[in-house]
């Protein structure tokens, strides 16, 4: 079962990077049919479980890595997000402050870092940039949020800031409601 596996990544994690199994020995495991990332089943954490969908082995996460290796690196890239506390509502700033989905981004790119620098073998659509080795969750979060605004920027040249766009005309006609009809 996924269960045993996940036991079994974690004792083994104790060999192979013991800063990593000992604090995965404090992490428990739970199944949640939810833990889907887009549609695809995976793993997850909230800084206290590991949760992992019942059918991750078998749902197309794997990119064609060994299941051993596999949930290896994503029980090791779990906790290291407890690690450094990727969880904790301190590092998601104000509500609305900062956007969730691009700060998830940064803290995978910054943990799968880790993990190729320590060895670990990482699915082949796992985020991870080589030129990115050395910055933390924080400044690849502000390089994506760059890149996020630039794309928007390159989308409203695209339309020409609306004036390509039609125009709407109030219901009724131009001049209804306006105040400014001509007699």
């Amino acid at each position: 079962s996924i269960l045993k596996r996940c036991i079994r990544a974690r004792l083994h994690l104790i060999n192979v990077a013991p800063h990593l199994g000992s604090a995965a020995m404090y992490t428990d495991f739970r199944e949640d049919p939810n833990c889907l990332s887009n549609g695809v089943p995976t793993m997850a954490t909230d800084g206290v479980y590991i949760y992992y969908h019942p059918d991750y082995l078998t749902g197309g996460a794997l990119d064609g890595a060994s299941p051993d290796d596999d949930i290896l690196a994503t029980v090791a890239h779990e906790t290291y997000h407890n690690l450094l506390l990727h969880t904790h509502p301190s590092r998601q700033g104000k509500p609305g402050e900062r956007d969730h989905m691009l700060l998830n981004y940064a803290c995978d790119y910054a943990v799968n870092a880790i993990l190729v620098e320590e060895g670990f073998k990482i699915g082949k659509n796992w985020l991870y940039k080589k030129e990115w080795t050395e910055l933390c969750a924080e400044e690849i979060y502000e390089i994506l949020l760059k890149e996020k605004q630039k794309s928007i920027q390159k989308l409203m040249k695209m339309i020409g800031d609306g004036k390509l766009a039609d125009k709407h005309i109030p219901f009724g006609g131009p001049s209804q409601g306006s105040g400014n009809e001509q007699k």
